[in-house]
């Protein structure tokens, strides 16, 4: 009777192990699972900040280039003109003289994995001795208005 006692302790004790282990490898396998989705997440969370991150460098060279001195003669009507950003050379700033009074602003940015964001507002040429340009209250827009062939720099 000892050795049968002896045998049933030590088939209980091998149960408990094999217990222990398969929570063991669930929890690793869960822990993985979890570290795997972890860093997917991570990523798509790092290219939404690069995407508006450009979305938003884009905005500010819009803003940048009402406040550049661009030439606004008639020899570059229907021509783009573009200046960079000095501290950052993959923010741009675009004028494209449709008439000697009206013209189309773009403002262009670059994200780290290449994609380009592009803003385009509608401006008008004062006609004061400065010939400044000013923005149309409801000029802005996220595609290029004319046809494709005229937005390519």
């Amino acid at each position: 009777m000892n050795t049968d006692f002896t045998y049933r302790k030590n088939e209980q004790g091998f149960a408990s192990l094999l217990m222990v282990m398969g929570f063991v490898v669930m929890s690793l396998s869960v822990l993985g699972s979890f570290a795997y989705h972890y860093r997917q997440s991570q990523q798509i969370v790092m290219q939404e900040l690069q995407a508006r991150q450009a979305f938003l460098f884009a905005e500010s060279a819009l803003q940048w280039g009402i406040a550049l001195n661009w030439d606004l003669s008639s020899t570059r009507l229907n021509k783009w003109q573009c200046h960079t950003f000095h501290a950052n050379p993959k923010i741009k700033s675009c004028l494209l003289l449709i008439s000697l009074d009206k013209g189309l602003l773009q403002g262009q940015a670059e994200s780290l994995k290449g994609y380009k964001i592009y803003h385009y507002q509608w401006v008008s040429i004062l006609k004061d001795k400065n010939r400044t340009i000013t923005i149309h209250p409801s000029g802005w827009l996220d595609y290029c208005p004319l046809v494709h062939k005229e937005c390519v720099l």
